[in-house]
């Protein structure tokens, strides 16, 4: 699993496809999210969604390639599609909640509604459990981008401006 994705994030995508078929052939799941980001990256998307599609018809609780067909359908412009996704995704008790919740508010910003993004985003911060924590850390995500270094941004100033796309 981590050569392929390694593989694809160094754009070595038919290196990661076997890898991805080696997968398929042992019944692993990982297979098909090292697929579609392989297709992604080599300006695929449809099939990539088409793939994605697939895998959660077989195990809809598949958070993970939940939360990558919303971030494709986003990266289409397919706003409301994206939408259900992250929602189908964010139904699964194990997924990654702030993760889906980032991408989510990233897509609301995306399809031109900030305010939504940001009732999002401040939704997670004030109600969600972070990790085994009880109440929400000074940061969260930043669905409006990375400032310098990485660092995140801090909650009141991820609310009130963002730096768009």
């Amino acid at each position: 699993m981590k050569r392929g994705l390694a593989y694809v994030k160094d754009d070595r995508t038919s290196e990661a496809m076997v890898v991805a078929k080696k997968l398929h052939s042992l019944r692993y799941s990982g297979g098909f999210e090292i697929e579609a980001q392989a297709l992604a990256r080599d300006g695929s998307k449809d099939e990539a969604i088409a793939v994605l599609r697939k895998r959660l018809e077989a195990a809809p609780t598949s958070w993970l390639n939940g939360n990558l067909l919303g971030n494709y359908l986003s990266d289409q412009g397919r706003y409301d599609e994206a939408f259900t996704a992250y929602e189908e995704a964010l139904r699964t008790p194990t997924a990654d909640r702030i993760l889906i919740e980032a991408n989510y508010a990233k897509a609301l910003q995306r399809a031109g509604r900030d305010d939504d993004a940001r009732a999002r985003i401040a939704e997670v911060c004030r109600a969600r459990p972070f990790k085994g924590r009880t109440r929400p850390p000074t940061v969260c995500p930043n669905p409006f981008g990375r400032p310098e270094r990485g660092r995140r941004r801090s909650v009141r100033s991820q609310l009130s401006t963002h730096s768009g796309h």
